[in-house]
């Protein structure tokens, strides 16, 4: 099994912030579930942060389907690492939603060279196991 952590920027469609996020949750959700895939969201007016567990191939799949979403732009893998269990396995998706904090955080991240990444992810994993 492994864990990976992203950062993506959002694109607004229309200030509709609230929609996007139902729009993406609620199906999430039910193809997590079918993946065997644990994970959380963290959602921003500006930005989505997700950390998500689980093999390699679902992974794989999921970060092709989110690359694919008009609603992401510039997405940044943040962290990949095997891992023994699942710090998440009570989500199929947790969300938290808007944070002044979270959006500082990862728009730090989106805007970092690739030798930081690693500063960015232990401050965003953090915050991700904290809310869900």
């Amino acid at each position: 099994m492994e864990s990976l952590l992203y950062v993506s920027s959002r694109q607004s469609r229309d200030g509709l912030y609230i929609r996007d996020v139902e729009d993406i949750v609620s199906p999430a959700r039910t193809r997590n579930a079918a993946l065997d895939v644990t994970g959380a969201l963290v959602a921003t007016p500006t930005h989505y942060a997700q950390m998500l567990e689980g093999s390699r191939t679902a992974l794989d799949e999921l970060l092709g389907s989110i690359g694919r979403d008009e609603r992401h732009t510039d997405m940044r893998l943040i962290h990949l690492e095997p891992q023994a269990r699942r710090e998440l396995a009570r989500w199929s998706l947790a969300y938290s939603g808007d944070s002044t904090y979270v959006a500082q955080l990862i728009t730090a991240a989106i805007a970092a060279p690739d030798f930081e990444m690693e500063t960015h992810f232990a401050s965003i994993r953090a915050l991700i196991m904290m809310l869900a």
